[in-house]
């Protein structure tokens, strides 16, 4: 997929804003680019926030794993927040070619390990992508 200038540059501020640490560059670029085609700023904006919620609550379990009593709770959160995410992913890549679509569909829309790992540096970026949001928005005010 052809990425835009504009496109571009939002990822580029990211990748600065996260030194370098974004794990899902070429897929934060095509979600944005179709994103920003189709005018779905409420779905990236989404994405941000279960993105976040997702990677802090994939941290508080991986330091809480000799704690089991709360973790049973935070693993169905984190269910339920995955499969938002996957529903916002299908909204967004359903307007994509194909070769995309495909991508897509084997890399996070499958349950698999793997596939929950993807979703996990996924959400590890829109965190990012979030935060970014955040200290932009402090700064004008």
């Amino acid at each position: 997929m052809q990425i835009s200038p504009d496109t571009q540059k939002v990822l580029d501020f990211l990748l600065e804003y996260s030194k370098g640490n974004l794990r899902k560059p070429n897929d934060i670029a095509t979600i944005l680019e179709i994103s920003a085609t189709y005018d779905l700023a409420d779905e990236i904006n989404d994405l941000a926030f279960y993105g976040k919620s997702l990677w802090n609550m994939h941290k508080t379990i991986k330091r809480n794993e000799t704690n089991p009593d709360g973790i049973a709770n935070i693993i169905k959160e984190i269910e339920n927040t995955r499969y938002k995410i996957i529903q916002l992913l299908d909204t967004i890549i359903s307007l994509a070619n194909e070769d995309i679509k495909a991508r897509f569909n084997n890399n996070y829309f499958l349950s698999t390990a793997g596939n929950y790992l993807n979703i996990i540096d996924l959400a590890h970026d829109f965190a990012l992508f979030k935060n970014l949001q955040i200290d932009v928005q402090q700064k004008q005010s």
